[in-house]
């Protein structure tokens, strides 16, 4: 297969699965600094993931630090909603990249780990 998937494995967090295609998303913004907020959706490409977090790619700048995004995309056909705060940023070329680390809840990281398994398992690279 040509489109791998590497999974890359740190002590302090488990597991990183770094997609070679970014996983299509979209979010909305719930608070900025505190405040409630209601925005429209957006286009998110979901670069890397783990249990903790991801980095995420989008056209527009968003504010940093305190904003809670909350991001919807469907990994090996199920549909998953994560929210999280946005912690840095990067901008590569007319795109910004953000790290965003999810709120914790055991229940969606049991979920988010299921699906990670699946998708890299599917995925994985053949044995020549």
């Amino acid at each position: 297969m040509k489109d791998q998937k590497r999974v890359n494995f740190k002590r302090n967090e488990g597991f990183r699965l770094i997609f070679n295609q970014p996983i299509p998303a979209t979010f909305i913004i719930l608070k900025i600094s505190g405040k409630d907020v209601k925005s429209k959706k957006g286009e998110i490409q979901i670069l890397d993931m783990s249990l903790k977090g991801a980095k995420i790619q989008t056209k527009f700048k968003l504010p940093i630090p305190n904003t809670r995004i909350e991001m919807e995309f469907v990994i090996c056909d199920k549909p998953m909603h994560l929210v999280g705060e946005l912690v840095w940023e990067k901008q590569s070329n007319q795109e910004f990249v953000y790290g965003m680390i999810f709120d914790s809840a055991m229940l969606l990281q049991q979920q988010l780990l299921q699906e990670l398994k699946k998708y890299a398992i599917k995925n994985k690279p053949e044995k020549k």
